[in-house]
């Protein structure tokens, strides 16, 4: 251990425990490198409390969570603000309204050519892609809608326009059209987003928003349900965030920048949605962490600055999440690592396909199992090998699939690092020896909500209609 590659009995300001040694000192092992790590553990295996609120009780650099449950918050906001920096909370389906705001229209460039590649972004994080699906017509062509929508009002509308609930409003343009004398007549909102959507294509030279502008309008000329069923696409992965006002008001404005993370070692965000409201709001964390991620790649951490780490529990519950493939290949150099929580390896196969689910555990530095179940316990078998009897030459595993999902190895952690023999450390929930550093987490602002137009007066509203080509 005191040699080993990826593993180590030092402390430094880098360091995430991973267990305890298994003999009588009982001493803390640490990773302290900037790659990825994976954790495997079914109900009840203890992997929240003795790996997550464990290091997030102790670790000094800065944290982005995934908080499913609302106890990482309970139970270790206070300690990290009053001992390493400012936390965030962010928590758009609170019932007491009660959250800090982030508005990813903030993070995308008005310039038009930044702008369409980070719509492109947006789109493939609100609609991501279904393993399952065979033939993805009418998602790419839900997500191009999209882009086009979004490309739109990140260039030409006010601040105070720039948001979700906006987008949405936009893709609500109705496909129904009256046709008298031969001529097609659309409803006036849709002809002016459509004449809008041509002018910016022709003015800033990105002709795939006017062909978006191009086939809504022979959709609705040949009074076709192609447009409309692709449209509605896109409304419904946008739906929570115009339905609910409380949704239009947290994400109205920002209250934290993504280098913050970096300029003020510490600071630590939450993001907390409960597991029955994630599947409306996976694509938008999905697309707050990417965000955060794009932006702090291109601003490396300083020598000795601790990576921020991503403390991502219930992971295959953000669903289809690709940009977790680019953030293991290229976060390291960046001083960016991720901690991954899954409850078997199956939730990876089911979220990302069988080929990108194996590959995100292939490519962790480390990987800990904790309670495995059947399959993960033969392939933890497997991999710790046989041993030869030296009188006899009988081999034998070194541990048995059945023995290690046994009573012997309950409390036990398998540990497998790239570069260093498999270990098995103790497992220890944090309330067995850090329940003294939880205290009560920082208050959060109360959003209040209004039937009024949550971003922009009504004189701003009329004003910022989507405008004919001639008048841009």
């Amino acid at each position: 251990m005191e040699n080993a590659a990826s593993l180590s009995l030092d402390w430094t300001p880098a360091s995430l425990t991973l267990g305890f040694t298994d003999d009588a000192s009982q001493r803390p092992v640490y990773f302290n490198g900037n790659e990825s790590l994976i954790t495997a553990g079914g109900p009840g295996s203890y992997k929240t409390t003795s790996q997550v609120i464990r290091n997030l009780l102790t670790y000094p650099g800065s944290a982005i969570v995934l908080d499913v449950k609302g106890e990482l918050w309970e139970q270790t906001a206070g300690h990290r603000a009053a001992h390493f920096g400012p936390v965030y909370r962010f928590s758009p389906a609170d019932k007491d309204q009660r959250s800090h705001r982030y508005n990813p229209f903030d993070f995308i460039s008005d310039d038009p050519a930044q702008a369409t590649a980070d719509c492109d972004a947006f789109g493939y994080e609100i609609i991501s892609d279904n393993p399952d699906t065979r033939d993805p017509y009418w998602q790419n062509r839900a997500r191009n809608f999209l882009w086009a929508f979004a490309t739109m009002i990140a260039i030409s509308t006010p601040k105070s326009l720039r948001n979700l609930a906006h987008l949405a409003q936009c893709l609500n343009i109705s496909t129904i059209g009256t046709k008298e004398d031969g001529v097609i007549t659309l409803a006036s909102s849709t002809e002016a987003a459509l004449k809008l959507l041509s002018a910016l294509g022709d003015k800033h030279d990105i002709p795939d928003l006017r062909a978006v502008s191009d086939a809504i309008r022979a959709g609705i000329g040949l009074h076709s349900n192609r447009g409309e069923s692709i449209l509605d696409i896109a409304r419904n992965h946008l739906a929570p965030f115009s339905q609910r006002r409380f949704v239009q008001e947290v994400t109205r404005t920002s209250d934290w920048h993504p280098l913050d993370f970096r300029r003020e070692t510490g600071t630590t965000l939450y993001l907390n949605v409960s597991t029955s409201d994630l599947p409306s709001f996976s694509p938008l964390l999905r697309l707050m962490i990417y965000q955060h991620m794009r932006i702090l790649l291109d601003h490396v951490a300083a020598p000795g600055e601790p990576p921020i780490t991503f403390f991502l529990d219930e992971l295959p519950q953000l669903g289809n999440f690709k940009s977790i493939l680019q953030m293991q290949a290229v976060g390291r150099s960046a001083g960016l690592r991720l901690w991954m929580f899954v409850q078997n390896l199956r939730q990876l196969y089911t979220a990302y396909g069988l080929e990108a689910g194996r590959a995100i555990p292939e490519d962790a530095r480390v990987r800990c199992y904790m309670k495995p179940d059947e399959s993960i316990a033969e392939h933890i078998a497997r991999t710790l090998g046989e041993t030869e009897n030296l009188f006899t030459g009988e081999r034998r595993s070194l541990a048995t699939a059945a023995e290690i999902r046994g009573p012997k190895f309950r409390n036990k952690t398998f540990v497998f690092a790239s570069e260093d023999y498999p270990v098995i450390l103790e497992r220890r929930p944090a309330f067995q020896d850090l329940g003294y550093l939880v205290q009560e987490p920082p208050e959060v602002p109360q959003l209040r909500t209004s039937n009024a137009h949550p971003f922009a007066s009504d004189d701003e509203v009329e004003q910022d209609t989507p405008k004919p080509e001639t008048e841009i």
